[in-house]
C-alpha cells in the first residue's frame, strides 16, 4: 500500500514541476523510441529492527504504540531528454515541489531523503536521451504494534481514603 502512495506523490511533484511522460518499469522505458521522459521506480527496500521505541497516544483513546521496524523504500527517478536545461529546469522545479516528509493516510509520518543525483550521458546508457538526470529517493517510515490500556475499575465513588490501621 505505501509503495504505491510514494510513487503516487512523486508522480504528483512531477507533474506540478511540468513532467508529462511517466514509466514505471525500466523495459518499458528501453522500448520506448521517446527521448523525453521521467521514470520512476521501485528498487529496493530495507528493514531494520527498532530499539522498542514507546509513544503514548491520547487521540479519544489511550494507547501505547510500540515502533517494531524502520522501512525504508528506495525509489529511482530518471529525467532525461535531449537537451540539458529542460532536465536542470525540470530537476530544480521538481526538488521545489518535494517536501521532507509526507503525512500518510493513517496518520503516521513518512520521511523523504534524497541521497544521490548524477548525470547519465548517453554514451553511458542504453536509454535514447541524450543526458539523464538519475535522483536516489528515500522513503522512511516505522512499522508500530498499538497496545491498547486496559481500564481498571477502582470501585466506590472515585474517592480515595487511606485507611488507619
Amino acid at each position: 500500500m505505501s509503495i504505491d502512495i510514494y510513487r503516487k506523490y512523486l508522480k504528483e511533484c512531477l507533474n506540478k514541476a511540468g513532467a508529462k511522460i511517466f514509466y514505471t518499469s525500466l523495459k518499458e522505458l528501453e522500448n520506448s523510441n521517446i527521448n523525453s521522459f521521467v521514470g520512476i521506480f521501485v528498487i529496493n527496500e530495507e528493514l531494520e529492527k527498532s530499539s522498542n521505541k514507546n509513544i503514548i497516544y491520547k487521540n479519544g483513546v489511550k494507547f501505547r504504540r510500540k515502533e517494531k521496524f524502520k522501512r525504508k523504500i528506495n525509489f529511482q527517478v530518471l529525467i532525461g531528454d535531449n537537451e540539458i536545461l529542460k532536465v536542470e529546469s525540470l530537476f530544480t522545479k521538481f526538488m521545489s515541489e518535494i517536501d521532507d516528509k509526507l503525512k500518510l493516510e493513517n496518520g503516521d509520518i513518512s520521511f523523504i531523503e534524497i541521497t544521490k543525483a548524477e548525470y547519465i550521458d548517453k554514451k553511458d546508457t542504453i536509454l535514447k536521451s541524450e543526458i539523464t538526470m538519475q535522483l536516489d529517493i528515500s522513503f522512511i517510515e516505522s512499522i508500530y504494534k498499538d497496545y491498547p490500556f486496559k481500564e481498571i475499575n477502582w470501585g466506590g465513588d472515585g474517592e480515595y481514603v487511606k485507611e488507619k490501621y
